[in-house]
């Protein structure tokens, strides 16, 4: 389950978005909505729905101005897997001042990223990965599990890991590659190590291939050499 909230310029508004959510399928009591001029003051009210459990506290200073000011606030409280389609039903309602909503605090991520320890995705601009207690238990996970370096401190963690050279740069006097020449000084270098013969150029006097006679030659070679009658034109 995740709570998400709207404010809305007025009561009916939110209520249009109340109808739609409820036929989509949202049940009616995971549904809160909040009008103005009802039920005593605003901070009292919504006091009321963060210790039920309704509305998260970070929203807490959001949802008693909006009140405040006249304004409907619409928490619901959407299943899982639910919570984009019940932000799309809210958001085509026009709801007001979405720019202002606080974001949920990092701490309170209802994520498997932070279950795991992973590092989140961040919208604060001047945090990097390396800054969060998330990355440095990933960092302690993977090196400490695994046995491998991140890419950010090891290139190459795997070959480190199994002591095996790698390449940094291309040295001045690299002719070979396992063993065979590079092909720019032999563009044939498997065969040259077998001592097979390669086709370098056509021999003047090239009249056959594999024991058969050239198509140039002869259209039908296999049926010439094999010594098959061949059909030449409609009988």
């Amino acid at each position: 389950m995740v709570e998400i909230v709207r404010l809305y310029q007025n009561a009916t508004d939110a209520e249009k978005a109340v109808g739609n959510l409820k036929k989509e399928g949202y049940a009616a009591d995971k549904i809160t909505l909040l009008k103005p001029g009802e039920g005593g003051a605003a901070d009292q009210r919504v006091d009321a729905e963060v210790e039920a459990g309704r509305l998260p506290g970070f929203y807490r200073d959001y949802a008693i101005e909006g009140v405040q000011q006249g304004r409907a606030v619409l928490i619901v409280d959407a299943p899982f897997g639910g919570g984009q389609s019940a932000e799309g039903i809210m958001d085509d309602a026009g709801p007001v001042d979405t720019e202002r909503m606080p974001e949920w605090p990092v701490a309170s991520s209802r994520t498997t990223s932070a279950i795991f320890g992973i590092a989140e995705l961040s919208e604060r601009k001047f945090t990097t990965m390396a800054e969060t207690e998330s990355m440095k238990r990933f960092e302690y996970v993977f090196e400490s599990f695994f046995g491998f370096g991140l890419t950010s401190k090891k290139a190459a963690p795997l070959s480190d890991a199994a002591n095996i050279p790698t390449v940094t740069q291309r040295p001045k006097e690299w002719t070979k590659s396992m063993g065979y020449d590079m092909l720019m000084n032999n563009p044939a270098p498997l065969s040259s190590a077998i001592n097979y013969k390669t086709v370098t150029e056509r021999p003047k006097d090239w009249t056959t291939s594999f024991g058969m006679s050239l198509l140039s030659s002869d259209r039908t070679p296999l049926s010439s050499f094999l010594n098959m009658p061949v059909l030449t034109k409609e009988q």
